[in-house]
């Protein structure tokens, strides 16, 4: 899997590329949780070249998402294509996370919580 992070206003966007499962580096979770525990309170996950999800992907997520919950913080997913959307369903993690269909969806959709300021979503490029 590769990944790279973008910020954009008042968030941080992370791109994923490829599978999310056992090939992870470790890193990649270290680097999350550290953006965390740096102040970061806006995560949102681009989907749109993931693969393939695994239950050691998950589990990444989701101790993320805790982490991130337990600071007030948000963490939202776009762009899942509709294999990795059904792992996500059969998981119940559409009951858990917010997932959105598009970048700009998802930027709303963090406007509407009241965590991301309106005009944060002047200096943050939806596309």
């Amino acid at each position: 899997m590769n990944y790279s992070y973008q910020q954009r206003g008042a968030l941080r966007e992370v791109v994923l590329q490829g599978q999310l499962d056992t090939s992870v580096p470790r890193s990649f979770e270290s680097e999350l949780l550290g953006f965390i525990a740096s102040g970061e309170r806006q995560l949102v996950f681009d989907f749109a070249q993931v693969d393939y999800l695994t239950s050691s992907g998950i589990r990444i997520l989701l101790h993320v998402f805790k982490t991130m919950t337990a600071v007030n913080g948000r963490i939202v997913f776009h762009s899942l294509n509709p294999r990795v959307k059904h792992v996500f369903e059969i998981a119940g993690l559409t009951q858990v996370f917010r997932i959105y269909d598009t970048p700009g969806e998802a930027l709303q959709g963090l406007a509407l919580t009241g965590m991301l300021p309106p005009q944060a979503l002047l200096n943050a490029d939806p596309a």
